[in-house]
This record gives structure tokens, C-alpha cells and sequence, in this order.
């Protein structure tokens, strides 16, 4: 939109008031000169209208600052605010989770290559929340290890494939074995991002090329945004096609 046809949708009384002032300090102007004569017949006149000229040209030139402002501020709360973007970090690897996953009360979310992290970090909370509250469920998605994706991936990510995504994929499927709201699948597809919700908080981010995920930027979304549901969509298609 440009900033005169925003000017006069959003400021009509503003610009219109701005617009009057500056035409009644011409009249004052006009009244106070005499342009054939040139010269002044009221100096009153004369210094009013040239002030009121003045300061219609500078608050025709502060609202056009103003608008201009708007615009961008508009813009920001339709790119982040309405998108539901709470947060952006360069790492995947943040401090918050721990809170979030000791206050958890109804589902966590988790889709990734191999979860290493994820596992070792949360592992024995998780096992005595599953224990405490049966109504508590923990949903775990992750790239089928012998796919040519986790085997590129790994090889990406590590340099070359030793089988530590299998590995840690086993290790997590055991620990969580007699686990019956917590659940793993697997799914046979590249993913270009990871997810994981804990209760109404998202994070999601990307795999880069030849970089460890760890490293690589986060960005938290609050589930009133429309971001949040795509990738909550998301997840629930790979995991109804994911298998057990």
C-alpha cells in the first residue's frame, strides 16, 4: 500500500485537519500582503498565516513519518505476531527446555533423525511422569534409521555413517519399552525440520547442509499463531503414517 493512499485510509481526519490549517495561514498570507503592490497591509495577518504555513508543512511531513512507521509496525505484527513467533535462537540447544519438560502436565511432541540429546537429557523425568500420570502421553517420531535420509543425514551431519543413529533409535525403543503413553514410530522420509512441543510451547528448526544440528537456529512459536498449526498438522500426518 502506498503511504498517501495509507495516509488517507488510516489519518483521513488528521490529514484533512493538516491540510485546513495549512489553506487558512494562505488566506491569512494573501490578506496580509498586497502581491501587486508588494507590500505588507497587515503584519498580524502576514505572521500568523506564515506560521500557520510553516506548521502545516511540518505536520504534513511529521505524518508521513508517522505513517511510514505504521506501515512497518503493521507489517512486523502481521510477519511475527500473527505467525506466532515468540522467539528466534541461534542454537538448538536451549536452557528453557528443562523447565518446560519439568512443568509438562498433558503431551510432548518430538520429531528428529536420532534424539541422542533429547533421550539423555529427559530420559528419567519422563520414565516418572509416564509412572505418575497416566494421562500424560509423549509422542516420538523419528527417521527410519536404514533409510538412505538417516544415512544421509548422518553422513552429513557426522562425516561418515557408523550406525550411531540406529544405535541411538534401539537405545531409546528399550528405555522406554514399558512405557504405554510413550510412543515411537518411524517414518521412512527426509525431514528438513525438526519439532518439538511441549504442551503449548513449539520449537522447530532446521537441518542444514554438513552441520550439526545442534548448532543450527531455533524458533519457539506460542500456539496462538497460524505457524503453530501448520507444524502441529504436520506432525500429526507423519504420525499416522509413521509405524510402530
Amino acid at each position: 500500500m502506498s503511504i498517501i493512499k495509507y495516509i488517507f485510509q488510516k489519518r483521513k481526519m488528521h490529514i484533512f485537519t493538516t491540510i485546513l490549517l495549512l489553506v487558512f495561514g494562505i488566506i491569512l498570507v494573501w490578506w496580509g500582503i498586497d502581491v501587486h503592490e508588494q507590500i505588507v497591509k497587515n503584519t498580524v495577518l502576514l505572521s500568523i498565516g506564515t506560521s500557520l504555513v510553516a506548521g502545516g508543512i511540518v505536520a504534513i511531513l511529521d505524518l508521513f513519518r508517522i505513517a511510514s512507521q505504521e506501515q512497518v509496525y503493521n507489517n512486523i505484527d502481521n510477519l511475527i505476531i500473527k505467525a506466532g513467533i515468540d522467539n528466534v535462537y541461534e542454537k538448538r540447544d536451549l536452557d528453557e527446555y528443562d523447565s518446560l519438560i519439568k512443568n509438562a502436565r498433558n503431551s510432548i511432541d518430538v520429531l528428529g533423525y536420532s534424539l541422542r540429546a533429547f533421550y539423555q537429557s529427559y530420559k528419567e523425568i519422563l520414565l516418572e511422569k509416564s509412572s505418575k500420570h497416566p494421562n500424560f502421553t509423549v509422542r516420538i517420531l523419528l527417521v527410519e534409521p536404514d533409510s538412505m535420509s538417516s544415512r544421509y543425514r548422518e553422513n552429513n551431519e557426522d562425516g561418515k555413517v557408523t550406525g550411531i543413529y540406529k544405535k541411538s533409535i534401539d537405545v531409546i525403543k528399550e528405555g522406554f519399552a514399558n512405557c504405554t503413553n510413550i510412543k515411537i514410530r518411524t517414518i521412512d522420509i527426509p525431514i528438513g525440520n525438526m519439532i518439538y512441543r511441549i504442551d503449548d510451547a513449539m520449537y522447530v528448526g532446521p537441518y542444514f547442509y554438513k552441520r550439526n544440528s545442534k548448532s543450527t537456529n531455533t524458533i519457539k512459536l506460542n500456539k496462538n499463531g497460524w505457524l503453530y498449526e501448520e507444524y502441529q498438522q504436520e506432525f500429526d500426518k507423519m504420525w499416522k503414517d509413521g509405524k510402530e
